[in-house]
């Protein structure tokens, strides 16, 4: 075994307790209730994270579809890293090869080639999705904030905890008549938290189903699961072939 393979194993190994760890500590806003406070912080970290992991890492930095300020780069992209759902270059370079190898072999969260529950979150705690070079995200590695973005992940993560946990604490000294505390507000911040809806909405598209909430997106899908060519080498006819290249995660 590989030194790269061991670290692959490792990381998947963390990422199966980490989240196992946070959707059970959802479980404790029962014991902890829940103040009108909380709910409002939730939802607004809600709505925040979700556009950082839509417009940042997906539309910005997955498929350049528009250009930004570095400054605006860098929020988004720490925005989108809130989420929970990877660094901002991991999570870039794995929607890449998807849309590249959409539904076939190559493409690691695929229903198709390996069922629903594996597309879901099974890929996630499979080392093979911490074996790649990212070689198709050179683009980004220009920005060096970005890279520490990426390299900093699970702090940012632990950091988002504890300035919650903070948050909650300060308020409840502050004003004990909002109802809140540290304990309080991380629980149902974890409950608010962007990641399931955006997991949904993205098995939506793959399902057929929610044609609205995925933008459009199905019509993609059903184009590139009737094409058994490479998008990258011949786009399918009737799209122009720099656009479709840009978009489906082509060098």
């Amino acid at each position: 075994m590989t030194t790269a393979t061991r670290r692959a194993r490792h990381k998947a190994r963390i990422v199966i307790v980490g989240m196992t760890a946070f959707h059970l500590a959802c479980l404790g806003a029962i014991y902890t209730g829940v103040s009108r406070t909380a709910g409002i912080v939730a939802g607004v970290l809600y709505v925040l994270r979700a556009f950082g992991v839509t417009a940042g890492f997906h539309r910005l930095l997955a498929h350049s579809s528009y250009n930004a300020s570095r400054p605006v780069r860098f929020l988004l992209a720490f925005l989108g890293s809130c989420a929970t759902q990877g660094g901002p270059l991991w999570w870039a370079s794995h929607h890449r090869r998807h849309h590249r190898y959409s539904e076939r072999e190559g493409d690691v969260h695929s229903p198709v080639q390996r069922g629903f529950w594996y597309a879901h979150i099974g890929w996630m705690w499979d080392a093979v999705c911490f074996t790649g070079n990212y070689t198709n995200i050179k683009d980004l590695h220009r920005y060096p904030e970005i890279r520490i973005l990426q390299k900093g992940y699970v702090f940012v993560i632990l950091g988002q905890a504890a300035a919650l946990f903070g948050l909650g604490a300060l308020l409840n000294r502050l004003n004990p008549d909002l109802g809140t505390s540290g304990l309080h507000q991380e629980l149902l911040s974890e409950i608010g938290e962007a990641r399931m809806a955006l997991r949904y909405v993205h098995l939506a598209a793959h399902l057929k189903t929610l044609p609205l909430l995925t933008h459009g997106q199905i019509a993609r899908y059903n184009v590139l699961r009737g094409y058994a060519g490479d998008p990258c080498a011949n786009p399918p006819e009737g799209h122009d072939a720099s656009m479709w290249r840009k978009h489906s995660g082509c060098n």
